[in-house]
């Protein structure tokens, strides 16, 4: 008999096809999830940009998003968000890769002391593991490492109450310190607050080590919390710029991949690890790119609520577009209507473009 007959109507691409332009953007049966995730759930969010959109969704849908260290309540978002609160779960700033992901679950465990490297620019003082954390810098190098040691320590409580574990992967691409062996989050020669004397050294992360190191940070959260269950997503925004001598597009390509794969590796063989999604959901060619902004890199808000509609859907919860948010065929889609996620690797660009001008 042939084994593709009878087949469920998901695993034809001509029904998927059908059935898009039946209902829009939503595709049905295109997620299956594991496990439940309920409103009660404490879920804690990290990772790359992408990652932000769904604190925004967790939040506004009237999940439990936990915010281990937050302002004031009196504080605006607008406020608590300039300052990276509000916009993980602690104020870790992005995490891109599953490196620096297992570097803050070591030291939040106490596995690796945090490294005591500060940069000092224009008599300030700078995090090199959190730049965009407090834009105009710290006023005392003691300020800087207690905020550090503070969201360390709130990073520890979101390992140990989280009951779901929400990641998203964004690079392959890095920078880490040859002498002290530890990554950054953004190449430091790309940032005018870096010395002069600060060394990195370039690693493109391969399949087998983002996969190694996505398991050894699981492994330890798991040990800590062994209740905990783990989403992984995947950041569908292309690379900025890239270190490799390919086009940036085959370097985004190749880098998505790896990271897709691993996403498949490691859920497949556990039942509290599961995959949504989210990545297909904006490139897929059904919509033929519609749901990236003008430069095709920021994602529409268009694309973000058709995937939080996918989120949201098997478990009951109903996820409107608000009346504000533009749709994918109004013309000048420009990034700041659509992406306001806070992102480190745009300072690669913006201080290059700074330098360029100032020469």
């Amino acid at each position: 008999m042939n084994p593709y007959r009878n087949l469920e109507n998901r695993q034809y691409w001509r029904n998927f096809v059908s059935d898009s332009k039946e209902s829009g953007v939503i595709i049905r049966e295109l997620w299956q999830p594991k496990f439940n995730i309920s409103k009660d759930d404490e879920i804690v969010t990290f990772g790359s940009c992408f990652a932000q959109h769904f604190s925004h969704a967790l939040k506004k849908a009237n999940y439990t998003w936990l915010c281990t260290e937050d302002l004031p309540a009196g504080v605006s978002d607008e406020v608590a968000t300039a300052l990276d609160y509000r916009v993980f779960s602690c104020r870790t700033g992005n995490i891109y890769t599953t490196s620096i992901l297992n570097q803050w679950v070591d030291w939040s465990l106490n596995k690796q002391v945090m490294p005591q490297e500060i940069w000092q620019y224009k008599k300030r003082y700078y995090d090199p593991m959190r730049p965009t954390i407090e834009k105009v810098g710290f006023e005392s190098l003691e300020e800087c490492l207690a905020m550090r040691e503070q969201t360390r320590l709130c990073f520890t409580r979101c390992i140990e109450q989280a009951e779901v574990f929400v990641f998203t992967l964004g690079l392959t691409e890095a920078w880490y310190n040859p002498d002290m062996g530890y990554e950054y989050p953004v190449c430091p020669q790309a940032l005018k607050i870096a010395p002069i004397e600060c060394r990195s050294q370039f690693v493109n992360h391969d399949y087998g080590s983002v996969k190694a190191y996505l398991l050894s940070a699981l492994e330890k959260i798991r040990q800590v919390n062994p209740t905990v269950k783990v989403l992984l997503t995947v950041s569908p925004v292309p690379l900025i710029a890239t270190q490799l001598s390919d086009h940036v597009m085959v370097a985004t390509t190749s880098a998505k991949s790896i990271l897709r794969a691993v996403c498949s590796s490691v859920a497949d063989t556990s039942k509290h690890i599961d995959y949504f999604p989210s990545y297909e959901i904006i490139t897929n060619p059904f919509k033929s790119g519609n749901f990236f902004a003008d430069d095709r890199r920021s994602v529409t808000s268009d694309g973000v609520n058709t995937v939080m509609q996918h989120f949201f859907g098997p478990f009951g919860t109903a996820v409107h577009a608000h009346s504000n948010d533009l749709t994918a065929n109004q013309p000048n889609r420009s990034k700041k209507d659509y992406d306001q996620t806070v992102c480190e690797e745009e300072l690669l660009v913006a201080f290059a473009n700074e330098q360029g001008k100032s020469t």
